[in-house]
């Protein structure tokens, strides 16, 4: 099956050449939009609208081969996404499983920090590399150390039992079976789920073998909840806009399938929001409020799409003096399942004890940053400098230089959501959803590179947006932001990972927030201009609609 694959899809299939897909298929859907912006303009240029007198069924055929192209083109980039950029050539993403397997099945003796110390400790007579590693991450400080100094503190052998220690050795030994590069594992930041996310990964990995079918099999429960939010896009959105939305989450930069693709539920998160939008649409708040709950227990932060959603029915509380329609079921299926879902983590997860873990671990590995993040606060900190004689110089990314410029940060994140808060009040409820989470996002942290698979919510976005004729020019510049992280990424691979990734993407973020705020607000007064009119009486005028 799989050299059939290999050569009906030729270049599709392969890694190397799947960069260029994302580049070029990218590059191609921002101009082709783009064009779609223009085409109220370019109807009324002499010669096309002479060649659409000559032939009346020239736009019904030009929209049925723009949808065959479509589907031609969300099939093959899926194919490449899914299938070529996988792994070394497999389903599984090695590095992550090794952090997640053996923290989650051995959450009691391990929790957040002795990962790496039990990992040397046990391992040297399982793989000569793991005798040989000078220097590893200690987990409680993030600092590097030596290794020997690290042991010298370590208590594995106080916090196993025998048989835990005889099962934790036999799983390491399966992983040491692979040619892994223990020496850069080691100086990662350790495992960071929280016990949610551990509860309900240890639960499937304690009650199946480690081998490499199931291991696969784990891999593609991802790839089936995406598979799952696409149709309920199609579902609530319909065709095209689930076309647009598969072609864009497979070519979107910061998001490849190579980073996390064949690990454990690391797409939960983003099928979650997908068909969360889905849901707002279909007016399913029930099924939103869990959702919404499920995914902030997993990874935190969409929590902030859920507070956009609150945040426009508080304003339709305050315009109309009444409870809005769906709320009382999405924040009672949302506080239901949160107590739900908190209350077995607790009875079942290690107690509140884990959740104190998780936070103790999180203040670890939030305080510096890393060369794969995202965010706002990047473009405050030192950057390079270009020095005689030895090139591109980097600051050190573990000390980010912020405080000389904290003033300036603040600024311009509240300069970005105090409008933002503004325009919501004349916002839709999935709008809003969609652009308040993805700011608060890029302003309020600084996320790794693939978090950003939520840039392909406003592709989702509600009628506000919908029938505004900037709409598709906000759609090219998704795609034109993702050509451009591919172009600097592949034209320049020996720069740092930090330039594609703190610098360059965390720029057009930037830009793209800036520009979504002022569309947002001028989509804000339209509606306060047309909801005046109509009051006194005077209509609302002709609409657009895109």
């Amino acid at each position: 099956m799989r050299a059939v694959i290999n050569t009906l899809l030729g270049p599709f299939v392969s890694q190397p050449a799947h960069l260029t897909v994302q580049l070029v298929v990218s590059a191609g859907m921002a101009a082709a939009l783009l064009l779609w912006a223009g085409w109220p303009w370019l109807g009324e240029v002499r010669p096309i609208k002479r060649l659409a007198a000559v032939s009346p069924q020239l736009k019904v055929r030009l929209q049925r081969a723009a949808m065959s192209l479509l589907t031609l083109t969300a099939i093959l980039t899926s194919v490449s996404y899914f299938y070529g950029s996988r792994n070394n050539g497999t389903w599984i993403q090695r590095w992550d499983l090794y952090h997640t397997v053996m923290t989650v099945k051995y959450d009691k003796e391990l929790s957040y920090f002795d990962l790496y110390n039990c990992t040397v400790e046990f391992g040297r007579d399982l793989s000569p590399k793991l005798r040989t590693i000078p220097k590893m991450r200690d987990l409680r400080s993030s600092q590097l150390v030596p290794t020997e100094t690290s042991l010298a503190t370590s208590e594995c052998k106080e916090r196993f039992t025998p048989a835990r220690r005889d099962a934790f050795v036999e799983d390491l030994a399966f992983f040491c079976r692979w040619d892994l590069p223990w020496w850069r594992m080691l100086k990662d930041k350790g495992y960071n789920g929280t016990p949610h996310y551990t509860l309900v990964t240890g639960t499937l990995f304690k009650n199946i073998d480690l081998s490499y079918a199931n291991l696969v099999a784990v891999g593609l429960i991802d790839v089936a909840l995406v598979g799952i939010a696409f149709a309920s896009i199609l579902w609530g959105f319909g065709r095209r806009t689930a076309l647009l939305s598969i072609i864009f989450f497979c070519t979107n930069f910061p998001g490849r399938f190579a980073h996390m693709g064949g690990s454990v539920l690391r797409f939960d998160y983003i099928a979650g929001l997908m068909i969360c939008a889905a849901a707002i649409k279909r007016e399913r708040y029930g099924l939103v409020g869990f959702l919404l709950a499920w995914a902030t227990l997993v990874r935190g932060f969409p929590a902030l799409f859920g507070a956009g959603l609150l945040v426009v029915l508080a304003w339709e509380f305050a315009a109309h003096r009444r409870v809005p329609a769906g709320a009382p079921r999405l924040v009672g299926a949302g506080l239901l399942s949160l107590l739900v879902l908190f209350g077995a983590t607790v009875a079942f997860g290690g107690g509140l004890e884990a959740w104190q873990a998780w936070m103790d671990n999180m203040a670890i590995h939030t305080r510096n940053t890393a060369s794969y993040r995202i965010g706002l606060k990047h473009l405050f900190m030192a950057w390079p400098q270009v020095v005689e004689g030895q090139g591109l110089v980097l600051p050190s990314i573990n000390i980010p230089d912020t405080e000389r410029l904290k003033w300036a940060y603040w600024a311009t994140g509240l300069a970005l959501l105090i409008p933002l808060l503004t325009s919501l009040r004349r916002i839709d409820r999935l709008t809003a959803f969609v652009f308040f989470g993805l700011i608060a996002l890029f302003v309020g942290l600084v996320a790794t590179r693939y978090y950003y698979s939520v840039l392909v919510l406003p592709f989702l976005a509600g009628p506000t947006a919908r029938e505004s004729r900037g709409y598709p020019f906000v759609l090219a510049a998704l795609f034109g932001m993702s050509a451009i992280g591919n172009a600097v990424y592949q034209w320049f691979p020996d720069a740092p990972a930090s330039i594609p990734y703190n610098y360059v993407f965390s720029g057009l973020v930037l830009l793209f927030s800036v520009g979504s705020v002022a569309w947002l607000l001028g989509l804000s007064c339209c509606r306060k201009h047309q909801q005046h009119r109509e009051r006194t009486g005077r209509g609302s005028g002709p609409g657009q609609m895109i």
